[in-house]
Order: C-alpha cells, then structure tokens, then sequence
C-alpha cells in the first residue's frame, strides 16, 4: 500500500490511486459465516470474534445482550471444551491456559438462562500461527511509521485486519 496525493483542481477516479485489492480472508473450507445473522432479538448471537482469526490467545468473547439473568458460554473445537457462566454478555477465554491449536477451528455456543441458544446458528473462531501474529504485527508496524492521520491510519488498519496479510504488498511512504 502507497500513499496517493489527488491531484489539486483535476478530476480523478478513485482507482487511479488504489492498486488492485488483495483478496479479503476467505477460507473455502471453513464454516464461517457472510453475516452475523443478527435477525432475532431473543438470540445471544457471537458477536466478537465471529469467523475471524485472532491473534490474542486470551480473548474477550461478546454477544448480543437479551437481558438475561445469566449466560453459559461454551467453546468447544480442537481438544477443547471450556466454559463458562456470566451475568455479563461477555466473558474472558483463558486461552493461554487451554491446548490451542493454530489454525483450529473453535466452535461458541451461548446459552440463556431463559433457554434461548446460539446453536442453531453455529460460529467460532480460528487462531492465528505464530508467524501468521508476527506478519500482522509487522504491518501494523508499518502502518504506524506512515504518521498518517488518525482517520487514515484507522482506514489502513481496518483493511489491513480485513485481508488476508500474506497477500497485500509492504506499507510504504
């Protein structure tokens, strides 16, 4: 990624400046979802992080608050079934302290008191490689050497964590 300077007192198209877009992170085998099915309000759906890799092996697991009394929360994939109960629509995953699998997939189901369950709308989560942290952790770095204004530099990151990092060229000034 470039930086591009719109010409002062000329039309341009916008492609003029952006090069090709690298693909956006699609992995044909995996179960994960376009949308976050978010339809029915009686639903504790996943909410973050939902058909994602993450780099944190602990993370914050949160979901679409149906002002339950309490939650069970159940992640499950990969020699691993770990839960928890909450009265919180959110709650840790010790990640550190389970055998977490690089590129496994993890299953999050939510549960209600009132019986209400993200099951019939199954997500997760996979977990980034360590070399696959690194590389992001290198292009952020990358990002923030541009000293871009802060709306830039939140755009460059946002298409940085939406695309696949081991095919978008290096940040350069």
């Amino acid at each position: 990624m470039s930086l591009w300077k719109v010409p002062a007192g000329k039309e341009t198209v916008i492609q003029q400046g952006c090069g090709p877009r690298p693909d956006v992170i699609r992995r044909l085998s995996s179960r994960t979802t376009r949308s976050r099915s978010g339809e029915n309000p009686t639903i504790s759906y996943l909410i973050s992080p939902r058909s994602t890799a993450v780099l944190e092996r602990q993370l914050r697991l949160r979901w679409h608050n149906i002002g339950a009394a309490s939650y069970r929360v159940r992640v499950w994939g990969n020699q691993v079934d770990w839960s928890i109960e909450t009265d919180e629509a959110e709650a840790v995953f010790p990640g550190g302290s389970q055998p977490i699998r690089p590129g496994g997939y993890y299953q999050v189901e939510i549960t209600s008191n009132t019986g209400a369950s993200s099951k019939a709308n199954p997500v997760g989560f996979t977990f980034l490689s360590h070399e696959g942290v690194k590389q992001v952790q290198q292009r952020v770095g990358e990002i923030t050497q541009l000293a871009l204004n802060r709306e830039s530099e939140v755009l460059a990151l946002a298409y940085l964590y939406q695309s696949d990092t081991s095919k978008l060229p290096p940040f350069k000034n």
